[in-house]
């Protein structure tokens, strides 16, 4: 007895193939490319990451490199802590303590700015006793204290990306504060110019990025949480 031809054709065809049309399908589809746009600027800011720190060594000699690595360090500290409202934001808009209408600075945004002013007074009021700790000028510290602000918008426009599930738009804009810096670095040290312009031009760079993110985040809604509130922490 012969066999049917098309049985075997239709046993071969792999079930993803027959319901090409259907929903789970095309979710799948989305996700895979999802994942591969995280992992392509993922990679993409941290070979950002890696050139810049090739780019200042390259311009820059031991002493001025030992200066930015303190300067750095002080910003890193300072990003770890404005990072908590990432987290905060998020958290408040998956919990619908939002509003429907666009807001490029809702009640939650406004608050955590005037905590990281207040967080810039607080170091610029420590700037001295920095500079003797780490051994650099006081004119870069206090600079550096002007970085609270831009990391603590930073951070907002990721949480908003990251409480609506936009985590395309959201490594977008992560590998963007990366791929800017490492344009400044270049741009500022082949100028010739020195630590301080370089720090100065990342703050000014930061702050550049923090407020496109908040523009592109805007559609979350209005925060009506402030960052003290007890439903925001």
């Amino acid at each position: 007895m012969r066999r049917d031809p098309t049985v075997d054709v239709v046993r071969s065809t792999p079930r993803e193939d027959l319901s090409i049309g259907d929903e789970p399908h095309l979710t799948r589809l989305i996700g895979r490319g999802t994942g591969l746009v995280v992992v392509i600027t993922v990679t993409l800011a941290n070979a950002s990451n890696y050139a810049f720190q090739l780019v200042t060594g390259r311009f820059l000699g031991a002493d001025a490199y030992g200066l930015l690595a303190s300067l750095m360090s002080i910003a890193g500290i300072v990003a770890i802590s404005a990072g908590s409202l990432q987290q905060i934001t998020a958290k408040t808009i998956t919990a619908g303590h939002v509003e429907e209408r666009p807001a490029l600075f809702d009640r939650l945004t406004r608050t955590s700015l005037g905590a990281a002013t207040l967080g810039t007074v607080v170091l610029l009021l420590l700037s001295p006793l920095l500079a003797r700790s780490f051994s650099v000028g006081m004119l870069p510290v206090a600079i550096v204290g002007f970085y609270a602000i831009p990391a603590a918008l930073a951070a907002i426009a990721v949480g908003r990306l990251q409480g609506q599930l936009r985590f395309v738009e959201m490594s977008v804009l992560s590998t963007a504060f990366a791929v800017v810096k490492l344009g400044l670095g270049i741009a500022i040290l082949a100028a010739g110019l020195g630590v301080t312009t370089l720090v100065a031009g990342l703050v000014v760079g930061t702050l550049g990025v923090a407020l496109a993110g908040l523009w592109w985040s805007r559609d979350a809604g209005y925060v009506t949480r402030g960052v003290m509130d007890r439903d925001a922490i």
